[in-house]
């Protein structure tokens, strides 16, 4: 009778063991969903925006990572920043965003609550600027200081602490920043056009401010040399005045990062000569969810 009243002891332990250990699995998992914060997102135009609170005040701002600063308006500065402690200082500085140029009148590294996260990075401040763009590698969870941010366009939303997404089926790829603190991939471009195909290397800024797939820089060494030997022909765009303001190429396949895609338009600049890499790549390229993991420079691309 006491071997079996042990017994019976012992098991009751073990079953209560195991309830508890569930119990606290529960618990972890339910703050660990707490320490998300999701902002939806929305579309104006070809750009991404979501709607967070700043001092209080719900504004608008531009989801942009191939940018070196948070953009700022000078009228949102004075109202809501002004104030603060951000140590900024006054600056010559220009930035030029495609077509268009800014002077930068102040500009300083600081903290920004945004809603329930954190902004903590670069801030330009910019003269006869109407905006507010927000590069997402300097978000983080306002609890954890996680700095993942998971954005799913089909599903129209951005998660910033915590990857929520359970499938499998992703590919992965180690990304690192460039001179400007933009994140890049290192990768192959392979393209066929009308004139031949091409094989170019080099690294691609990830750029949600980008409404085209896919931007190229027209000084590259390997975009250059595809051109010298004819297998891609760059087409001229003119304005109704015979100037030209674009050049592109249309890919009739194309394959990077390890996928496929055919009747690809890709613009072409020569108006951005800080820049060393090969290309942008744009809002179409993450048309399924993306985890940047900028703990561990890692991102992951999700299958449909």
């Amino acid at each position: 009778m006491l071997e079996r009243s042990n017994h019976k002891i012992s098991f009751l332990n073990k079953r209560f063991f195991g309830i508890f250990i569930v119990g606290i699995l529960l618990i972890c998992n339910n703050l660990d969903a707490q320490n998300v914060t999701t902002f939806p997102l929305m579309s104006k135009g070809s750009h991404i925006f979501f709607t967070a609170s700043i001092d209080g005040e719900p504004v608008e701002i531009m989801l942009e990572s191939g940018l070196p600063a948070f953009l700022i308006e000078e009228k949102f500065y004075e109202q809501h920043l002004k104030k603060t402690d951000i140590p900024f200082e006054p600056s010559q500085a220009k930035i030029n965003l495609f077509h268009d140029s800014y002077s930068i009148l102040l500009r300083a590294n600081g903290k920004i609550n945004i809603g329930e996260s954190v902004y903590e990075g670069p801030i330009y401040i910019l003269k006869d600027f109407n905006d507010l763009r927000l590069p997402i590698q300097y978000l983080k969870d306002a609890k954890t200081n996680k700095a993942v941010v998971e954005i799913d366009l089909p599903e129209k939303r951005m998660s910033i602490g915590e990857d929520g997404i359970e499938s499998t089926h992703y590919q992965k790829f180690k990304f690192s920043y460039n001179e400007k603190g933009m994140p890049t991939i290192r990768t192959v471009l392979l393209l066929t056009t009308a004139r031949g195909e091409a094989k170019l290397k080099g690294d691609f800024i990830l750029d949600f401010g980008n409404p085209m797939f896919l931007f190229m820089m027209r000084q590259h060494k390997s975009l250059e040399k595809a051109v010298k030997k004819g297998d891609v022909e760059l087409k001229d765009a003119y304005n109704n005045e015979g100037v030209l303001v674009a050049q592109g190429i249309y890919a009739v396949k194309l394959s990077l990062a390890g996928r496929d895609y055919s009747d690809i338009p890709i613009g072409v600049t020569d108006k951005m000569e800080t820049i060393n890499q090969l290309g942008l790549l744009g809002i179409p390229f993450f048309s399924t969810p993306v985890v940047f993991d900028f703990d561990k420079k890692v991102l992951r691309v999700y299958e449909n």
